[in-house]
Formats: structure tokens, C-alpha cells, sequence
């Protein structure tokens, strides 16, 4: 398979910018590449050389934690919060996350 003159395949693009070769064949799919173009044939994606898309890297999402405490535990957890220099939902945060308090 020939590469056209002036572009570069998903995987070169992609070690050109510091991203997986899927994240640009994502972005393309979704036109946010202008001037990229995909081989009827192998279903490659090509992307001109001299694009310059900025690229977002993808943010890590923690997942959400629910915390069930009874009205004893809560009163504790609210009286360990006023002793430090933070918020209840802060201390929690920190708390669970294993940050300093």
C-alpha cells in the first residue's frame, strides 16, 4: 500500500504528537482532522503532514464514591473535620484519598 505524497498514516501522526494510533483514528471518524482521508480499500487513515490540530490528552476520571455512615459515624466524621482547617466534604476527600490532613 502507498502512502500519498504529503501525508502520514495514523500510527506516524500519532508518535509525532505523543498519542495512540486509536485516539487519532477516533478523531478522524469524527472529522476533527481536516484534510485526513481513509483508503476505501484497507480502511487506513492518511492525515496531512503539515496538520495542526491541537490534541487534548484524555483526563483520568476517578470514579465516584459513595460513603454510607450512620449518624454516629457522621457526627464523629463532622467533629474530626472541625478539628482540622478543612471542610467536612474536604476532610473526606482527603481522607479517602490518603492525603495529608
Amino acid at each position: 500500500m502507498a502512502i500519498p505524497d504529503g501525508y502520514l498514516t495514523a500510527s506516524q501522526y500519532a508518535k509525532r504528537m505523543g498519542i495512540s494510533p486509536q485516539a487519532v483514528t477516533k478523531k478522524c471518524r469524527a472529522g476533527k482532522i481536516p484534510g485526513a482521508i481513509q483508503d476505501p480499500r484497507s480502511g487506513w487513515w492518511f492525515v496531512p503532514e503539515d496538520t495542526k490540530v491541537p490534541i487534548q490528552q484524555s483526563i483520568k476520571r476517578k470514579k465516584k464514591r459513595v460513603i454510607y455512615a450512620t449518624d454516629k459515624e457522621w457526627d464523629s466524621i463532622v467533629e474530626a473535620a472541625s478539628r482540622t482547617k478543612y471542610s467536612t466534604s474536604e476532610f473526606i476527600v482527603r481522607k479517602v484519598s490518603g492525603k495529608k490532613i
